[in-house]
């Protein structure tokens, strides 16, 4: 769990909450649409206001700027968004939901905005799929009032219309409030002040993304001339330091060792001035330890070093499994690539659908000459292939219907509802325990009040909520605190199961129906190919009945 801020210099209210709300290309930016032309709006959204409706959030930040001529000022910080992310570690656990990070997120805004208005969203992933559910809060930096959070001891000028402009100690206040809720929660924090093992900037992130793009469009290239890619992950010039560094240190017994190896094998020079280590090659500029990364830091590779020495085997358990990496990367290489297709389907000898289809598709393929043909025409085949060896699909007639996942699908929806409601129930009957636990004396005091109509006019919605709590609570079996909170991470934890089996049924339907497309053509002639080998799998059976009917010499 950590915060991430982000100002905005003449930023676009309008636009950057329709970024949140609805789905976009994470690459491009682009809309996305339906096949209706509807913008589509994200899986898991929560969404709330601070001191605002959401909905009228960039109508009031723009009056707000106009009342206050702040969109006169050029290059004025108008606006500002604070990111707050959760360890995946924490969701797969059991300990977080989407519903719950919401709930932390908004309780860390009201503790730390008081005084502006602003908007929360919060989603179930992180980009590129990372897993981390985080949540954004944008706010608008014009302050519509003089409050100001007790919890920030240094507060800001509180001027009503004045700039939110939070100095460094106040962020470390809103950054100790987040540890403070985190730790009461049990989730795991991120240190912001300590440098992380593999340090990956902005711009260094954007030259992955571009150099993957322009790598993937080359071995495009390659696979349709019917070679094979030399690599499907493109690395930096930072990545490649790191990797060689990583590779020596842990081949490496002492410091002289790992500078030998990393100068023999990579070419890479270490040197030291004030006990901070530096990585050059011969005629080039390098990197320092400590823009690779904390991991990369004198103190940190002597640590490896030093396990090492302690311990031998793990240079021989690193190199063994170095070896399978590098095999593993070799085949999925080679699967994706003219070869691994003809391997994927070539004639055979094989009694299975998998066989089927290599024998009705290849001598199709073989006579295209042009490789970029072949690649094409083989590709779809060998994905099915792929498909049916992976999910063991070995009944024939099973490949040719969805009726399966449709029913998994169907199966998992109604219990993903059972879930819903016995998670519903669960976290009511907590909230309403949580409330007899902090509001139970008032019943006392009420009960030997000297003015009972005054003490319960100061008092009504805390005897309100009282009341309803014991009616429900009177309905269900007694539990203490602490097994009703188990029962909710109970519930929630299978709740997430269940949508992950959801999920991943889905998404073999989706594969399902590309494997049905792609076999449509060759279907009259694959059909022949079963009933033949139907044939002679009966065959076999027979003969080897018959060899069994046959006494034995003793019998005789």
């Amino acid at each position: 769990m950590f915060l991430i801020p982000v100002r905005y210099h003449d930023g676009n209210y309008s636009e950057q909450l329709d970024y949140l709300l609805f789905r976009h290309d994470e690459e491009t930016k682009v809309k996305i649409y339906d096949e209706n032309g509807n913008r589509r709006l994200r899986p898991v959204l929560w969404m709330d206001g601070i001191n605002c409706i959401p909905t009228l959030f960039p109508v009031l930040a723009q009056d707000l700027n106009q009342k206050y001529r702040k969109e006169k000022v050029p290059g004025e910080c108008n606006m500002m968004q604070f990111i707050i992310s959760y360890c995946p570690e924490d969701v797969r656990k059991g300990l977080l939901d989407e519903r719950h990070a919401h709930e932390l997120s908004m309780e860390w805004a009201h503790r730390c905005l008081s005084g502006v208005i602003g908007v929360a969203v919060t989603h179930d992933d992180g980009d590129r799929h990372s897993g981390n559910v985080h949540t954004h809060i944008i706010i608008c930096t014009v302050k519509i009032s003089s409050e100001i959070s007790v919890h920030m001891k240094w507060p800001e000028k509180k001027k009503e219309g004045r700039i939110f402009n939070p100095s460094y100690r106040t962020w470390i206040e809103f950054r100790e409030i987040l540890v403070e809720i985190a730790r009461s929660e049990g989730l795991h924090v991120a240190y912001q002040d300590q440098k992380p093992m593999d340090r990956i900037s902005s711009a260094e992130y954007r030259i992955q993304l571009e150099g993957q793009k322009q790598l993937d469009e080359k071995n495009r290239k390659v696979i349709d001339e019917g070679g094979v890619p030399a690599t499907l992950v493109f690395r930096t010039e930072k990545q490649k330091y790191r990797d060689a560094i990583r590779d020596a240190a842990s081949r490496s017994r002492n410091i002289p060792e790992f500078q030998n190896l990393l100068k023999k094998e990579y070419g890479i020079l270490v040197t030291e001035r004030e006990d901070k280590w530096r990585f050059d090659r011969e005629e080039e500029r390098g990197f320092a330890g400590s823009t690779l990364g904390r991991r990369y830091s004198k103190a940190e590779i002597r640590t490896e070093l030093e396990k090492n020495r302690e311990n031998p085997n793990r240079i021989g358990i690193y190199l063994r499994n170095k070896k399978q990496r590098e095999e593993a990367q070799k085949n999925e290489r080679i699967r994706n690539s003219l070869q691994g297709y003809l391997e994927a389907l070539s004639p055979p000898y094989r009694d299975d659908l998998a066989g089927d289809i290599g024998r009705t598709v290849y001598d199709q393929g073989m006579v295209l000459s042009d490789k970029s043909a072949q690649v094409e025409f083989f590709r779809p085949f060998a994905e099915a292939v792929w498909w049916i060896g992976e999910e063991a699909m070995t009944l024939d007639n099973q490949i040719f219907r969805g009726d399966t996942f449709s029913f998994f699908i169907g199966d998992w929806e109604y219990k993903i509802e059972e879930y819903r409601t016995i998670l519903r129930k669960e976290e009511t009957f907590l909230f309403h325990q949580t409330i007899l636990r902090n509001y139970g004396h008032l019943r006392e005091e009420f009960l030997v009040s000297d003015q009972p109509q005054v003490f319960r006019r100061e008092h009504w919605m805390e005897l309100r909520l009282l009341e309803e709590a014991e009616q429900v609570l009177a309905e269900t079996t007694p539990k203490t605190q602490e097994e009703r909170e188990e029962s909710v991470q109970k519930a929630r934890k299978d709740l997430r199961w269940a949508q992950e089996r959801l999920n991943h049924y889905r998404n073999q339907q989706e594969q399902f129906k590309k494997v049905e497309s792609a076999l449509e053509p060759i279907r009259p002639k694959l059909k022949e190919f079963q009933m033949e080998r139907r044939v002679r799998q009966r065959e076999k059976s027979k003969v080897r009945e018959e060899k069994h009917l046959i006494p034995m010499d003793y019998e005789r």
